[in-house]
């Protein structure tokens, strides 16, 4: 018989201690543990409703007082003083929320209790149709338009690698080596540094701009899809000039993160590795990955015709009671 050894909860003994001073905490913990600023951000925003609604809604005052009830109530507050949320906002949430009170527990500021996500049907999303992404790719007519060319290019290398928006901004002039025919990928989710393949499609636009970029007086340290002032592009920037351009050629889909749906779900449908995808998106697990599978019905595709039970029975029916088969 194994014998478990019997620890004391000493949450009580920290029955003092403030939402505000756990999450004080909390952060300092993640800062020290490298977690970079946007997430940071997103922790902070996501606190800040969980705390307007403790203080409107309940009478808790300290981190000890939050029970397994809170979560429950809290889902029903939001679905019911924010209808407009969707379940995937919510779920997203309440995964913050859940990281955030797990941290409290670790740190005996409140009860051991387990938290559940929310249920929620994943909705298929509408990647660009290859009439769509035609357009997007027309060569842009008026090339004095810095702005519309360097937009043109950044579709492009989007379809060629899958990079997310932060890494496509974060690429410097010094990280494209084209002689090699490689990126170096310096800013990823994972914070895994990578070299990147340059697709033979993409390298004569990529080289292009790229030397037009150096006749302009663009140094290795410049960003290699810059602002007009050589700056970094910021995030609200980018995907403003981003959905004008994709307006500018009659695609109302402007979601540029809609491209690199578009990229992971084609290179499933061709026939791409999972594995090598995965490593491809930056993701740490396969997960993501078997949602774009799983979404587009590719896990049943190739065996579909093979293995249906119709195979089965079809050669059984009689001659004059078939459909004949073209």
């Amino acid at each position: 018989m194994i014998k478990r050894k019997l620890t004391l909860n000493t949450w009580a003994e920290n029955e003092s201690i403030t939402l505000d001073e756990s999450f004080k905490l909390y952060k300092q913990t993640a800062i020290a543990n490298g977690i970079k600023k946007k997430t940071l951000d997103g922790y902070e925003v996501n606190y800040n409703q969980v705390k307007k609604y403790i203080d409107e809604k309940t009478e808790i005052k300290y981190t000890s007082e939050i029970t397994s009830n809170f979560i429950t109530e809290y889902i029903l507050y939001l679905r019911e003083e924010k209808p407009h949320l969707r379940d995937t906002s919510i779920h997203s949430m309440i995964t913050k929320t859940r990281a955030f009170f797990y941290f409290c527990m670790e740190q005996d500021h409140m009860q051991n209790f387990r938290i559940k996500s929310i249920r929620f049907k994943e909705k298929r999303k509408d990647i660009h149709t290859e009439e769509e992404q035609i357009k997007l790719l027309e060569k842009p007519k008026q090339w004095k338009n810095f702005p519309e060319y360097r937009n043109w290019v950044i579709v492009y290398h989007i379809l060629a690698t899958g990079n997310r928006s932060r890494t496509v901004r974060s690429i410097q002039m010094k990280d494209v080596k084209l002689q090699e025919k490689f990126i170096e990928i310096n800013e990823t989710k994972n914070d895994e540094i990578y070299q990147l393949p340059i697709c033979e499609v993409y390298y004569p636009i990529l080289k292009e701009y790229y030397n037009l970029r150096i006749r302009q007086g663009a140094k290795p340290d410049n960003y290699l899809f810059a602002s007009q002032r050589e700056t970094m592009l910021g995030e609200h920037g980018f995907n403003t000039t981003m959905t004008r351009y994709f307006l500018s050629r009659g695609i109302k889909k402007t979601s540029v993160h809609l491209l690199r749906h578009t990229f992971a779900t084609k290179w499933l449908i061709n026939g791409g590795s999972r594995a090598k995808l995965q490593k491809v998106l930056g993701h740490k697990t396969s997960a993501m990955v078997d949602k774009y599978s799983h979404i587009t019905g590719i896990d049943i595709k190739d065996d579909y015709n093979q293995f249906t039970p119709l195979n089965n029975v079809q050669d059984k029916i009689k001659p004059k009671n078939r459909l004949r088969l073209k």
